[in-house]
């Protein structure tokens, strides 16, 4: 079938009356030989661009970045304690807050890196799940700067933050 001759006029129209052929990866000529652009937009991997597939990398770093502090280091000393501290539990002890907080905001950042890695499946989760960590990452940050530790024990926490924080947009789009 040349342009101009679609068996469905209504198409043809839809079209502005350009050719309304498939999109082969290349161009289509017009009646007189002049270029037109593709009447059909092919399908991408992700047709809303890379932002769902740099979310999903986010959720998975994110996700097993809380698990493995929580489950797996919570006991090792890392270079960005807080204070003077060993291990995690010391961390909240520098910071100035109950014990209880200990549990509290460890359970909070299990199940939202949880919660993160089963977005990967079922989309409606990661917006609280990373919600969650926003402000967790947020407070962590402020606890930082409480004790007045150095740009290096910033580091972990604020790209937490940041990652978190696009997760959080990226989800809401």
């Amino acid at each position: 079938m040349r342009c101009g001759e679609a068996d469905d006029p209504i198409e043809e129209e839809r079209n502005g009356g350009e050719c309304a052929g498939d999109f082969e990866g290349g161009l289509h000529r017009g009646d007189e030989g002049t270029i037109v652009r593709p009447t059909r937009t092919p399908v991408a991997v992700y047709p809303d661009g890379m932002l769902p597939l740099i979310g999903s990398i986010l959720q998975v770093i994110v996700g097993l970045g809380l698990l493995n502090v929580w489950l797996l280091r919570r006991g090792s000393t890392t270079a960005y304690r807080g204070g003077e501290a060993k291990n995690l539990k010391e961390e909240f002890a520098t910071y100035g807050l109950p014990a209880s907080m200990f549990y509290i905001v460890g359970g909070l950042k299990i199940i939202c890196g949880v919660l993160l890695l089963v977005g990967l499946w079922y989309q409606p989760v990661v917006l609280p799940a990373a919600a969650v960590v926003v402000v967790l990452m947020f407070g962590a940050v402020v606890m930082h700067n409480k004790v007045g530790d150095g740009v290096v024990k910033f580091i972990p926490a604020t790209l937490m933050l940041a990652m978190s924080g696009a997760i959080w947009v990226i989800a809401r789009l």
